[in-house]
């Protein structure tokens, strides 16, 4: 729990106390209900008539042992929510702040599962186990203790069957993880194939994989009932060991009133609390089914959490910033100074990673062995626009898109003159201007309607440093001419990768020389 959000914070700190008060209230209920029961039993068998206050007791209690029940259960809902939620945002924040090459070594669907399998099973323990727990230790001894003031002779044979049936299924949940982690993962293995190929799935008929995937998708699913399948066996078992116990104490007591003449009213008084026992008894074994599965998840979140974060601290300068980047990178020396306002565009060769060395430029990726710095600033990030490879363009209103970065969503007058800047007025016809709708990372838009959307945006959001990575904005002379415009239009210094043979108006190129980078000085006012 090094590493996962604090239970007890916050608004949980209430809910975190309410819920064994509850659970205590609850267990006073009952045990007063008990007695009730007894007194009418014993009335109802001396063939006297049962005091009308027996009766009145025995449905207030009853009234109250469900309404903390239901008090109980919510807030514990509560609780669970609450901390799902706590934790929902402390993922995204630490996945945030990762290297891109933390996150694309994971797989996507798998990154997706830590937001609904993993939450889910920390939301069922901390909402649906944890609290059952709880209220469990706090009403079984207190069930004892009743025992013990209603009739001294039925402690040991209700104790004892009960707790040995605790201790028997105890043992039985260490197998119970096992299984867990089986389902889990078979589960998670055909979920994240199926995230992972539903985008393609056209594209994989055309190919003729549907068939092949369709028999991957029934092993696979045959495997899971199986797991699932003995997983709920294994549930079953402990739910079984627990009632049993609870049977063999119902009997005990029958036995034990026999045997040693006791009053047929404290049998039903104990008989009903038998019954009354069967609940957190049950509760038990959901508990610890839902704690298995936290388990697991709770390791496959630490390993996240365990991944070493990037630290960017981001301080805009207002102006163009200067940049210079010295340091080893793939096996080469570099030495390069950008200043203040101009474009340089660098020309993959001789097995330089551009990409990535422009990642690291923008902040999004590390690399100990190479010093970026912009305006003589060693640790703060002045305001970087990246363009990727990847279309950053979310599911929303062209208005929306265009606005994302900006520290205050400019007026649409603003944002519409972007967009007319760079050539998007046929875009806008199409869709029905800015309150038209844009599909999940640009999917119902063209190839040259994403460059400038993506070009309009960074002149909205008026960065310091444009770092510009997407090979649909350097492969040929109309595009290229689209980045001139932009930095024509801001007060930016930018980088760019070369990947088509066209020139960049503006630009001088940066290209390895014999594996090591000359010192490339741009004049200023390019």
């Amino acid at each position: 729990m090094t590493h996962i959000s604090t239970f007890a914070a916050e608004e949980r700190v209430f809910d975190a106390l309410l819920i064994p008060i509850c659970g205590v209230l609850q267990a006073v209920a009952l045990g007063i209900a008990v007695f009730a029961t007894r007194d009418i039993f014993v009335s109802l068998h001396s063939d006297a008539a049962p005091q009308n206050l027996s009766f009145v007791v025995l449905g207030c209690a009853g009234i109250l042992a469900a309404g903390l029940e239901a008090v109980s259960r919510i807030r514990a809902e509560a609780l669970g929510q609450s901390y799902a939620i706590s934790l929902r945002n402390r993922l995204y924040m630490h996945l945030s702040r990762l290297p891109r090459s933390s996150i694309t070594k994971k797989r996507l669907g798998g990154l997706a599962l830590r937001f609904v399998g993993d939450l889910s099973a920390a939301r069922n323990w901390f909402g649906r186990g944890l609290p059952r727990i709880v209220s469990a230790v706090i009403v079984l001894p207190s069930a004892g203790f009743v025992f013990w003031l209603l009739e001294p002779q039925f402690l040991l044979p209700v104790v004892a069957p009960i707790g040995l049936s605790i201790l028997v299924s105890i043992a039985l949940i260490f197998r119970l993880e096992t299984h867990h982690r089986n389902l889990r993962g078979r589960r998670a293995r055909i979920a994240i194939d199926a995230i992972e190929r539903l985008a393609m799935s056209p594209e994989l008929d055309l190919m003729g994989r549907t068939r092949k995937e369709r028999r991957s998708m029934k092993k696979n699913g045959r495997l899971l009932l199986e797991n699932a399948v003995a997983r709920a066996a294994r549930v079953g078992l402990v739910r079984l060991t627990l009632q049993a116990g609870a049977a063999l104490a119902a009997l005990l007591i029958l036995w034990t009133t026999a045997v040693n003449a006791i009053a047929p009213g404290f049998a039903a008084a104990g008989l009903s609390m038998i019954a009354i026992l069967m609940i957190p008894l049950t509760d038990l074994a959901d508990a610890w089914d839902k704690y298995c599965a936290w388990r697991i998840a709770r390791e496959k979140l630490n390993r996240i959490f365990d991944l070493p974060q990037q630290t960017r601290k981001i301080s805009g300068l207002g102006y163009a910033a200067s940049i210079r980047i010295c340091g080893a990178f793939d096996g080469h020396k570099l030495d390069i100074s950008v200043p203040a306002g101009g474009i340089a565009a660098v020309t993959a060769g001789n097995g330089l990673d551009t990409s990535r060395l422009l990642a690291v430029i923008a902040g999004l990726d590390d690399e100990p062995d190479l010093d970026v710095q912009f305006q003589d600033r060693s640790t703060a990030l002045p305001r970087i626009g990246y363009i990727g490879v990847e279309p950053v363009v979310l599911r929303g209103s062209l208005r929306r898109n265009l606005a994302l970065g900006t520290t205050k969503r400019p007026d649409d007058a603003t944002i519409d003159a972007a967009a007319h800047a760079f050539g998007l007025g046929p875009l806008m016809e199409r869709i029905g201007g800015l309150d038209g709708r844009i599909e999940e990372s640009g999917r119902n838009l063209r190839i040259g309607e994403l460059n400038r959307l993506e070009l309009a945006r960074t002149a909205l959001t008026q960065p310091d440093v444009v770092v510009v990575d997407s090979p649909r904005l350097s492969a040929n002379t109309r595009s290229k001419g689209l980045v001139a415009n932009l930095h024509r239009r801001l007060n930016a210094t930018i980088l760019i990768a070369n990947r088509g043979d066209a020139p960049i108006e503006g630009a001088l190129d940066v290209t390895p020389d014999n594996a090591t980078y000359q010192r490339v000085i741009i004049p200023q006012g390019v």
